[in-house]
């Protein structure tokens, strides 16, 4: 159901800063700016609504299903990276990345270094191995896997999942 023009969303301004801060990574599109889908955009908007009176987002969960080559994995790259780094960020982002093995939270972890290496986020945000981080603030973007019993504690602001079924 499409985003009705009265919704309080956050959605063209998520959109808006993707596509300036966000580039497409293996494929065809290697390192050119990401551009998102009409489709992408009503996720954003939806995903993005907020209460009016408080300004904080009203979605809690969200779970995100598509075909096979949709792009999901980098979309949800570049959702963490303006979660990370964007306007709506928290003074301190902790932002686990997971999925159902180490392999696959790289891909989702891995789109995300490629958009800060290869784009304009590289002068504010560095990477490494396991972590994406704010250059001279507080704030991390991280692969995990998701297996019992080893990530307890810490306080997410954003998890993002890749593949979990």
């Amino acid at each position: 159901m499409p985003t009705k023009t009265t919704d309080h969303t956050y959605g063209p301004l998520a959109a808006a800063w993707i596509e300036a801060n966000c580039v497409h990574g293996e494929g065809d599109r290697f390192g050119q700016p990401f551009k998102l889908t009409a489709d992408q955009r009503r996720f954003l908007d939806r995903l993005l609504r907020y209460d009016p009176k408080t300004k904080r987002l009203i979605v809690r969960r969200a779970l995100l299903g598509r075909a096979k080559g949709w792009g999901k994995t980098e979309f949800v790259a570049a959702i963490a990276l303006f979660f990370l780094a964007g306007p709506l960020a928290p003074t301190a982002p902790n932002i686990p990345i997971a999925a159902a093995s180490f392999e696959q939270a790289d891909l989702l972890f891995g789109s995300a270094k490629v958009m800060v290496n290869e784009g304009p986020l590289k002068p504010c945000v560095e990477t490494f191995d396991t972590e994406v981080m704010l250059r001279g603030a507080p704030g991390r973007a991280f692969r995990v896997a998701a297996a019992a019993g080893t990530n307890d504690g810490g306080r997410p602001t954003l998890f993002c999942a890749d593949e979990l079924h």
